[in-house]
């Protein structure tokens, strides 16, 4: 997807393929496809239109810090540190903040350093 996202039209990258990921993210019992697919969002977020950035990304990140799989919980984080450009002040003292604190915390070493 990373070098399909910038050929895909509006329909297939905003609608489609928010769809798969959606499915991936939530539902897939492997927790590196997981991780994998929070880590491809990163990094095709900057080709996704301005309105599905703000209905997906928070959401998707959110989602991702609180799987049982470690490296998808760092995957959230640096989702959020590689997007952190398209959140309001507002996203990020009331969405963004409260997904984060906890993780301060996070039995995995790896996951508090992020």
């Amino acid at each position: 997807m990373l070098l399909l996202a910038p050929k895909l039209s509006d329909g297939n990258l905003n609608v489609e393929l928010m769809k798969h990921f959606a499915r991936l993210q939530a539902k897939d019992e492997q927790g590196p496809i997981r991780c994998n697919t929070t880590v491809c969002l990163g990094k095709i977020s900057s080709y996704l239109n301005a309105s599905t950035r703000h209905r997906i990304l928070i959401s998707a990140f959110s989602r991702a810090t609180k799987d049982p799989f470690a490296p998808s919980r760092a995957a959230g984080i640096l989702g959020f540190a590689a997007t952190h450009s398209y959140y309001s002040v507002h996203d990020c003292a009331y969405k963004i903040l409260q997904v984060l604190c906890p993780l301060t915390v996070d039995p995995d070493k790896n996951v508090r350093d992020q």
